[in-house]
């Protein structure tokens, strides 16, 4: 499948994982953030959807992003009151899956290597670029035409999530 056939969504994708159980050899939220925006403002995006599990990240990437006017959205903030009372019902994992979902249908995905979430969502999107290249992504790639992954080494690309 070429890049023209993958959805046009209008929206970049980003997963920035800085919870507190992070090592602190992994790249801190600060430099995701920055790695992030700089990919949504060279390739012109206007809204980002953030998945993260600190959510105090939202706020403070809104803030980063404001100067450049692009948007933040998150699976919070674009529910209704009633919907997020049933999403704050799902496990960590379930509510993960939600993200997940939506960063699968990204016009553009740009997450940290050292995250297993990151890693096996870049290479499930590599898969519909050209489904019989299912090895292409391995740990020295960071980036084709729909996916980047910063901060390698991208220790988790072998391995599956969830």
């Amino acid at each position: 499948m070429s890049q023209s056939t993958y959805p046009t969504t209008g929206y970049m994708g980003v997963h920035i994982r800085s919870e507190s159980d992070v090592p602190d050899h992994w790249p801190q939220f600060g430099e995701q953030a920055a790695a992030a925006l700089k990919v949504a403002e060279s390739s012109k995006f206007k809204y980002i959807y953030l998945a993260t599990g600190q959510e105090s990240a939202f706020k403070q990437l809104q803030d980063m992003a404001k100067p450049l006017n692009i948007t933040i959205k998150s699976k919070y903030s674009m529910l209704t009151p009633q919907e997020v009372g049933w999403l704050n019902e799902f496990s960590f994992d379930e509510m993960a899956e939600v993200d997940y979902l939506v960063l699968l249908l990204s016009e553009k995905f740009v997450g940290s290597g050292f995250s297993s979430f990151s890693a096996q969502l870049a290479v499930r999107r590599h898969v519909f670029l050209d489904p019989s290249d299912k090895h292409s992504f391995s740990s020295t790639d960071s980036e084709d035409e729909i996916s980047k992954l910063f901060n390698g080494p991208f220790p988790y690309i072998d391995m599956v999530w969830p």
